[in-house]
């Protein structure tokens, strides 16, 4: 008589069937008119060193993804680290899904005959679909040209070899084992610097690198002509705007993945082939990263021990919204009371605690926004330097003005030099002998703690092409604004001017946009100009 667990044998390699998804076979390539099916476990095309696998990949119960993943040595269902995945958002079922290479070239993933995604090549004469060592899937055609790659449609991983490109955007997956899309980003902005965004629901900013020091001063390549990022095999990294670093084991041979992890952060990692255990071998934030935006919500804070790892908390009276998902932030764990009274505040002091990212996103009824005028900068090349250290103390706090000094400065505001809708700019002369421009803010009636709180969102704002804010005054009723003077005026005062020949107008045209990108698309806290005219458009001495 057989050994009782016999009998358990066959359930046993049912379900190892069903939710182990191994290699069973080595499939070169997909011909054309033939088809991949979900519900043959052995329908996986394995690279010519078995380093890479690509099939249907379990990413839920009855859920499946058709994916790129390590596969030496082999791993199971939840031990799989997927580098590709053609259907992130929307994974078909465990039944009558299939990718087929049809008789038009197109590539197409159904899900029970519907298309969910497909590669765009109906026109091209696709004959074979391969998955080479590097881990990029691709069709070819008959003379052995490209015309087709996963490398091209990265998701939050790139591999050793894979570009980086212009357009090109890693987004993080939204937890360990959930590959769908969630607020992190790794990208180049429109100066062509590689940065990681937060772009959630009710806050959007960039967080590396850090936002408060500029490009310049960490030896960022602005306004380069390329846009490419590139992770070698040995471990180094090189981007185009002068940003580079070596893993902790370069050099080694490794098979390595630079991902955009679900907590914000990218790391690098890397393992010996065969091995199954990954180790961080560089971080972008590895110091504080609790900098990272979105961590944790409203009313939440967070923190991080090396020892220990991450930890979150609630303020006190708090509890947490949605328990698991600190991102949704903390509610209130007590009741209103009708004994209340509405104009009576209190306060709850937090050692050691920054609401950094959230607290100028929060506040009420704020009024100094429109009463602000960007004004665009167009500078010689050779003043980047000096430029960008001015916007650095600016980011980093600017000096608080009496109304008396501001009155006097100004002469008893004796010299207008422009006004508007959000009040009248004066020249000034500071103590110093700086010459700066301040802007009386006409109906000023916010309250002190929201103009303060507007004027530090201001300072973060930091752009070769944007005038800066050295300082202000928040006395009484009085709302001032010290900016930098641009003793040239505006580019409305000069337009008819014969030193202003095609090309400097045309860098004028290019410094502008520059600048409305910055403020529309690059800084922590978008804002949209709406109000670009040449009264608003500065022109330096020199020019």
């Amino acid at each position: 008589m057989a050994p009782p667990s016999s009998l358990l044998l066959p359930l046993f390699l049912s379900l190892f069937l069903q939710f182990c998804r191994l290699s069973t076979s080595a499939l070169p390539s997909l011909a054309k008119h033939a088809s991949l099916s979900v519900e043959n476990p052995g329908d996986v095309l394995v690279s010519p060193s078995g380093a890479f696998s690509a099939g249907f990949l379990p990413v839920g119960y009855n859920a499946y993804g058709f994916a790129v993943w390590f596969s030496d040595p082999p791993c199971s269902v939840t031990a799989c680290t997927p580098v590709w995945m053609a259907n992130r958002e929307a994974p078909v079922n465990g039944r009558e899904s299939t990718l087929s290479l049809l008789h038009s070239g197109n590539l197409v993933l159904t899900d029970a005959g519907t298309e969910v995604w497909f590669s765009g090549t109906s026109s091209a004469s696709a004959t074979e679909l391969r998955l080479n060592d590097t881990g990029n899937l691709f069709l070819t055609n008959g003379e052995g040209g490209v015309l087709w790659q996963s490398f091209d449609l990265p998701i939050d991983t790139l591999l050793p070899q894979q570009p980086l490109t212009r357009n090109k955007v890693l987004i993080s997956a939204r937890s360990r084992n959930n590959y769908s899309t969630v607020f992190y980003k790794l990208y180049f902005g429109n100066d062509n610097v590689l940065r990681l965004l937060f772009d959630g629901p009710s806050i959007s900013g960039v967080y590396w690198p850090y936002p408060w020091i500029s490009s310049n001063k960490l030896d960022r390549f602005l306004y380069n002509s390329s846009r490419i990022a590139v992770l070698n095999p040995l471990g180094h990294f090189q981007s185009s705007d002068n940003y580079s670093f070596s893993t902790s084991d370069y050099g080694a041979a490794r098979q390595r993945r630079m991902t955009l992890d679900f907590d914000g952060n990218l790391r690098v990692y890397s393992r010996e082939r065969g091995s199954a255990v990954w180790a961080v071998t560089w971080e972008a934030l590895s110091s504080i990263p609790c900098f990272i935006h979105g961590v944790c919500g409203n009313n939440s804070l967070y923190s991080y021990d090396p020892a220990k790892g991450r930890s979150y908390s609630c303020v006190p009276g708090y509890v947490p919204k949605v328990l698991g998902d600190w991102s949704a932030g903390c509610v209130p764990n007590f009741t209103f009371f009708d004994r209340c009274v509405a104009n009576e505040v209190g306060f709850v002091k937090l050692l050691y605690v920054d609401f950094w990212g959230y607290d100028y996103n929060t506040i009420l009824n704020t009024t100094l926004k429109k009463w602000l005028v960007w004004f665009f900068l167009i500078k010689n090349q050779q003043d980047v330097t000096s430029t960008h250290q001015s916007h650095l103390n600016t980011a980093t706090g600017f000096k608080r003005f009496t109304y008396d000094e501001l009155k006097k400065a100004t002469r008893n505001f004796s010299k207008e030099i422009g006004r508007g809708a959000g009040g009248i700019v004066y020249k000034a002369v500071l103590p110093d002998d700086r010459v700066v421009a301040v802007k009386v803010l006409s109906n000023a009636a916010t309250g002190e703690a929201d103009f303060l709180a507007e004027a530090s969102t201001i300072g973060r704002v930091n752009h070769i092409n944007l005038i800066g804010m050295w300082g202000y005054c928040a006395e009484g009723n009085h709302r001032l604004l010290v900016y930098e003077f641009m003793e040239r005026g505006s580019l409305a005062q000069n337009l008819l001017s014969p030193e202003l020949h095609w090309k400097r107008r045309f860098d004028i045209a290019v410094g502008t946009a520059k600048g409305l990108a910055y403020l529309h698309e690059e800084c922590l806290e978008w804002d949209l100009h709406c109000n670009v005219k040449p009264q608003n458009i500065l022109l330096e001495k020199s020019q």
